[in-house]
């Protein structure tokens, strides 16, 4: 699929047209610790139905076993993701997006919706391959995916100009 980034946004200005897959990024990194206890707890079912198996009740084990193989194999599979995740965010999906740096804060403008996050209200900003994430106490998690951008350098400096402007606003007020 080729790019949707318009031509020459603003300084401190980026733009894309939003797809499923952005917000199935976005999930990834707003999940991490969800995924990680759901790895966990199907890693104990596991050994349980293991230990069942041997010990106890073969039956059980066997559903146990079959349980974690299959919590396991779905964790992050993203066909799964996208019909799951589709469903919910379709009125958001072939719709502009813009975000803007500005000196007040992120300036958010999403389906003919805008909205603000103030830079003190920004605790961090996390990234992968795909997305970067800022991350709000106040407003939740906005996702900005990396294909907006013109270059890699261009979401480097980006993602840059965040983490100083949210040096600058200083702590986050505790709520």
């Amino acid at each position: 699929m080729g790019s949707t980034r318009t031509e020459r946004p603003a300084p401190g200005t980026v733009r894309w047209v939003t797809t499923v897959d952005d917000m199935v990024d976005g999930t990834h990194l707003t999940a991490v610790t969800a995924r990680r206890v759901m790895a966990i707890v199907a890693l104990g079912a596991m050994a349980w139905g293991a230990l069942s198996i041997v010990t106890a009740d073969a039956g059980f084990g066997a559903f146990l076993l079959a349980y974690s193989v299959i919590a396991l194999a779905m964790l992050g599979f993203r066909p799964l993701e996208r019909l799951l995740l589709g469903r919910r965010v379709k009125h958001l999906v072939g719709r502009p997006c813009e975000v803007s740096l500005t000196d007040a804060g992120v300036a958010i403008n999403q389906d003919g919706r805008s909205g603000a996050l103030p830079w003190s209200a920004i605790t961090s900003v996390s990234e992968d391959g795909r997305t970067l994430l800022l991350v709000s106490r106040t407003a939740g998690r906005f996702g900005i995916p990396k294909r907006a951008f013109a270059t890699a350098e261009a979401a480097v400096a980006f993602r840059s100009e965040i983490d100083r402007r949210i040096q600058a606003a200083g702590p986050a007020p505790a709520r």
